[in-house]
């Protein structure tokens, strides 16, 4: 076998055909989801099963085929503790490099900025909000030292403290500002979506997240989280790929 046959999907799998078989049929699946919001599938098998092997071929078989497709270890990342900026920074690493879109500098610079903005405030508004309260003009000298942004929600006329209260007031403001920088997040990521799908001729874009049934259990809440709320974006499909159970039962052990 050539080095050219042995790079293709499946090439190396005694069971080759019947994996491409399954592969080609969860493409065909998850490809006739309505596209008006991410699709979210659950890939079940217990460890050792062979997951990892089969979503790198399926992966690389949607790349034979013109998708545009990404493969995320979850697991190789998660003592960062931030899985906005994982899945951010590795969508648009792979899209420069596969979506054939010329001129990526400027999308990619809008994208990130957004993010970074959605980062640097994606403190609990609760958290935030007490800090202020408690500390007064310490807490923006605290935060400016950890290199958090404050916005001066003093001047947003859209809440009534006479209504809600000066402290109800911070939290209702911050809340709107959090509201503010996701939706931007999401256009920008969702035009440069549909970009890449008008150049592939395809009307999904895939991501594989893997190992996320290994890691700690609140970062894997969070991936969850994170891809619900932010990467909510029409024609995404997103395939997770655990041992559902082992995954129930981490997630247990810390909230019950």
């Amino acid at each position: 076998m050539n080095d050219s046959t042995s790079s293709l999907a499946f090439s190396t799998c005694a069971y080759r055909q019947i994996r491409e078989k399954q592969a080609d049929a969860f493409t065909k699946y998850l490809d006739t989801r309505s596209d008006e919001k991410a699709y979210v599938a659950n890939l079940n098998g217990a460890w050792g099963t062979g997951k990892t092997f089969f979503v790198d071929n399926w992966c690389r078989k949607l790349g034979e085929q013109r998708y545009v497709a990404i493969k995320i270890d979850a697991w190789e990342s998660d003592y960062l503790n931030d899985p906005l900026a994982l899945v951010t920074a590795e969508l648009l690493t792979k899209l420069k490099c596969q979506s054939g879109i010329i001129d990526f500098s400027e999308t990619e610079s809008k994208i990130f900025n957004a993010g970074w903005k959605l980062a640097k405030n994606f403190l609990p508004v609760i958290t935030m909000a007490l800090g202020k309260h408690f500390l007064g003009s310490e807490f923006g000298d605290l935060l400016k030292e950890i290199g958090v942004a404050v916005k001066d929600s003093a001047n947003d006329k859209s809440v009534s403290k006479n209504r809600l209260g000066e402290f109800g007031a911070e939290i209702f403001s911050m809340h709107n500002k959090h509201k503010e920088f996701a939706v931007e997040f999401k256009t920008e990521l969702s035009n440069l979506i549909d970009q890449v799908c008008e150049l592939s001729n395809k009307n999904k874009v895939y991501i594989f997240i893997d190992e996320l049934d290994r890691c700690r259990p609140t970062y894997a809440i969070e991936m969850l989280e994170v891809i619900k709320h932010l990467f909510d974006i029409p024609k995404l499909v997103f395939v997770m790929s655990t041992d559902t159970k082992q995954l129930e039962c981490s997630i247990k052990a810390v909230y019950g």
